[in-house]
């Protein structure tokens, strides 16, 4: 009676992409029909495109599905509930051009305390706002790191860091590898 769909995906930073959109754990959508969506992404992949094409559009196909999804189970849940702001904060972090976003900035910005904010955020998401930051800054890290020339310092002092040496630090803490060796993996060429 189930018509299932199943979605594989792997690489650096997929667990902690389906947590923040709420589907780290199986998902039951009855009704919700996504075959186009996924149509989609098949016929770009079967279309014999370049690496480089699957590479730009497939992440941005990926995360309107993800969206999609998360958006549906949400609804689901919260039927008759007023509006989260967690959205709008979400966006808020995603937009900074640094990703240096202090949770006193956002309680300023949403006007909420810090503690309401971040429950807020953390019941719509499933982490804290102050996590999200951090994976939003590696993001931007690891996009510079594949996609520029730029040098550690200058990928430093873009992102807010003081120095190169808390960058790196920073980096190997969160990702398990230095700066340098993620982009001698990972570089584009």
């Amino acid at each position: 009676p189930w018509y299932k769909i199943w979605l594989q995906i792997s690489g650096f930073g997929i667990p902690e992409i389906l947590r923040m959109y709420g589907l780290s754990n199986v998902n039951h959508i009855p009704d919700f029909d996504v075959t186009q969506d996924f149509a989609r992404i098949r016929s770009i992949i079967n279309r014999k495109t370049t690496i480089e094409t699957i590479d730009k559009q497939g992440p941005l196909l990926l995360i309107e599905l993800l969206q999609k999804l998360s958006g549906e189970v949400k609804r689901r849940k919260n039927v008759n509930t007023t509006p989260s702001p967690a959205p709008r904060i979400r966006e808020f972090i995603e937009t900074s051009p640094d990703g240096n976003i202090t949770l006193e900035q956002l309680a300023k910005e949403f006007k909420f305390s810090k503690h309401h904010l971040t429950r807020l955020f953390k019941q719509a998401y499933g982490i804290t706002p102050y996590e999200y930051i951090l994976s939003h800054r590696i993001a931007l890290a690891q996009s510079l790191l594949k996609r520029t020339e730029l040098t550690m310092q200058e990928i430093a002092t873009q992102l807010g860091f003081c120095d190169a040496a808390y960058f790196s630090e920073f980096f190997r803490k969160q990702t398990g590898m230095s700066p340098l060796q993620f982009r001698k993996k990972y570089k584009s060429n």
